[in-house]
């Protein structure tokens, strides 16, 4: 389930145009390239946090390249002729025709 989370952080806030102020953890940083499309923190440093909010804040043309590079990223990756998402259904596919055990049945 995390890995479906970064494939959603891919096409719902990297397509914005937005720099994306993620934690380091999961699948995320499968999603985001620190530095690149957004920024990466350590989990449970509030320190860190501050300082890269206030690293997009004081500048705003950081910001600006960032969010060009994450809808770059979204384009160039996960578009075909225009039509985005195909990533999203292939995830939604393969996670739909797994079985799994619920109270001793297979569903």
């Amino acid at each position: 389930m995390w890995s479906l989370f970064g494939h959603s952080i891919k096409f719902y806030l990297l397509s914005f145009k937005k720099t994306v102020v993620c934690s380091n953890v999961d699948a995320i940083p499968e999603a985001v390239t620190n530095g690149i499309e957004g920024l990466l923190v350590t989990p449970g440093d509030p320190y860190a946090l501050a300082d890269v909010i206030l690293k997009v804040y004081d500048n705003p043309s950081f910001h600006i390249k960032m969010g060009e590079a994450s809808r770059k990223r979204v384009e160039l990756q996960f578009c075909y002729n225009g039509i985005c998402g195909q990533d999203i259904v292939d995830s939604y596919h393969s996670v739909s025709t797994k079985s799994a055990k619920v109270n001793g049945t297979t569903v």
